[in-house]
């Protein structure tokens, strides 16, 4: 991805924020509304010329009227065209929620191409479209990236056209290459959906990662000892950490203990009264990523644990479905 000046001498600017605000709609607003025009989503919503089959450029209505019915947040405009809907937006000052600004990310990078000129027209003057899917959508994720980036969103786009929150470096190395093979399979599957719900956008995803997680640790608890949890954990980190390690061994125990405690005491696998919430200010991704490498430390040690998988690499070629 191209980057700016400041980006090479004082670095990249730490993507926290989890909002999109006016300034990036508009300039989201501005990356579709110039595929619209080029004729880059013709690949989804093809306008073609009157003499014959060849595509000529993008079906406004067309695209307007699957736009409004996936994403109803932004049927709000009376429009029947997307030249209408975007006028709208721009004279309002109209701003949609990030989880409708981001879905609307990922349908144009769906139907998304690069366009170029091929055979003119001379009847209707035009020329007739030739499109590459591959190229178009590796231009959009890199300028939606930038935007993000440049703009320090904790979002970024992925090779198939897929909004994701983003993570310490470190940590996305992980999510992105752990394949958890426990021998136990309800284990493993809470432990995928958990990180698949984690680096969801939406803020409600968080919540249900955290209770995936912490149900995927009180199994785990288990898989040594079934029906003794505490004997269960006992052994494990037994397995995990040598006795003689005295330090380490002690405080991976008490750790074992405070997790079980907040996952008890906090509201996350429970709704009782007087259950405290976590808040939404970085509480969340904490707690993961603190219970996390508590389970993944005990799994690796154990031969639980794969980290040959790249997710990213495997599907980079991969044309995402319609």
């Amino acid at each position: 991805m191209t980057t700016y000046f400041s980006d090479r001498e004082l670095g990249p600017k730490p993507t926290v924020e989890t909002a999109i605000n006016g300034v990036v709609w508009q300039a989201i607003l501005s990356l579709v509304e110039t595929r619209v025009n080029d004729g880059s989503l013709a690949y989804g919503f093809p306008s073609h010329c009157p003499d014959g089959n060849a595509i000529e450029g993008t079906d406004r209505h067309a695209l307007w009227n699957v736009v409004r019915a996936e994403i109803g947040e932004l049927a709000m405009a009376d429009a029947e065209a997307w030249d209408a809907f975007s006028y709208v937006m721009r004279s309002t000052g109209n701003l949609p929620s990030t989880p409708a600004i981001l879905d609307l990310i990922e349908f144009v990078a769906r139907h998304v191409a690069q366009p170029s000129q091929g055979r003119w027209h001379e009847f209707f003057r035009h020329h007739h479209l030739d499109l590459d899917r591959k190229e178009g959508l590796r231009k959009f994720v890199e300028d939606v990236n930038r935007v993000f980036s440049r703009s320090g969103l904790a979002y970024q786009l992925t090779a198939t056209g897929v909004a994701e929150r983003t993570v310490p470096v470190p940590m996305a190395d992980q999510l992105n290459r752990t394949e958890f093979c426990t021998g136990n399979q309800e284990l493993d599957e809470l432990l995928d959906t958990a990180i698949k719900r984690f680096l969801l956008p939406e803020p409600e995803a968080r919540q249900d990662a955290l209770e995936k997680l912490w149900d995927a640790f009180e199994r785990l608890k288990s898989i040594e000892a079934p029906g003794d949890k505490k004997a269960g954990a006992s052994i494990l980190i037994d397995k995990a950490i040598a006795v003689d390690a005295k330090v380490l061994h002690s405080a991976i125990t008490e750790e074992f203990k405070a997790m079980t405690t907040l996952g008890n005491e906090l509201r996350i696998r429970h709704s009782e009264v007087g259950q405290e919430p976590v808040g939404d200010n970085g509480e969340k991704d904490y707690l993961f990523i603190r219970l996390l490498s508590l389970i993944r430390l005990m799994l690796k040690a154990t031969g639980r644990l794969s980290e040959a998988r790249n997710v990213e690499a495997d599907a980079e070629d991969e044309d995402p479905p319609f």
